[in-house]
């Protein structure tokens, strides 16, 4: 976030204004952020939405695939069920409320900042995770812990909403409008531009309870040395 943005409205550590900088560290040594795997959402998205595609009524649409250069306005009250997964080039915009039972994934690149890819809800978003699906939707439903995986693409949001599942991440992160919410997990911004928040934006983070590594990125391998799992014999006379 920039400076500015914190010391304007926005709080941390339930603290505002230039008292919010005392929970912010400077200079910290530069980490690894986790990288994204879209294409382990690609085989669930079975049903084409093109630009040919009617999207302008309030439907329910499960496992979709939205196609390069669709960019689709979605009514307002659509509801999407499984994976949404989003092929660039694209901007798609969720136009009123929107309820989702799955997880958004956009198939961009990581270091396109360029913002020409968007996914942006002009509403109010209802969400939740993977694992609240029917039985029908088989193993996705074990794919948990993120809302929003889109690397290459901006992500904004200027209506409240209520989140139940997870991580969100993106090249750029907007909060603008009256947006605001509660984030389950972390907020990633791929991009070298900062997130920003404006309006009258009122956002919380919340990643208590959470120990294992959302759906959607590359899994850290870590080598840890066990001495009990070998044994090295003893040569006699050596």
């Amino acid at each position: 976030l920039a400076i500015a943005d914190i010391c304007n409205k926005s709080s941390v550590g339930g603290e505002s204004g230039l008292d919010a900088l005392k929970h912010i560290q400077i200079g910290v040594p530069p980490c690894e952020f986790p990288e994204p795997d879209p294409g382990l959402f690609a085989g669930y998205a079975t049903n084409v939405i093109d630009n040919t595609t009617d999207v302008t009524k309030a439907e329910t649409w499960s496992n979709v695939r939205i196609v390069a250069d669709a960019n689709p306005k979605f009514a307002a009250k659509t509801e999407f069920l499984g994976v949404v997964f989003i092929e660039p080039p694209n901007q798609v915009e969720f136009t009123g409320d929107v309820k989702i039972r799955g997880i958004i994934v956009g198939d961009g690149d990581v270091s396109d900042d360029s913002s020409t890819n968007k996914i942006i809800f002009k509403g109010n978003v209802e969400c939740y995770s993977v694992d609240s699906l029917p039985e029908t939707f088989g193993d996705l439903r074990t794919k948990v812990g993120t809302f929003i995986v889109a690397p290459g693409f901006e992500v904004q949001f200027g209506g409240n909403f209520k989140t139940h599942t997870g991580a969100i991440a993106a090249n750029g992160i907007k909060f603008w409008g009256n947006a605001g919410g509660t984030v389950r997990g972390s907020t990633i911004n791929y991009s070298s531009k900062p997130a920003e928040l404006s309006g009258n934006t009122d956002l919380r983070f919340n990643r208590s309870g959470i120990e294992t590594t959302p759906a959607g990125f590359v899994p850290s391998i870590r080598l840890v040395y066990n001495p009990s799992s070998y044994d090295e014999p003893h040569v006699i006379g050596s």
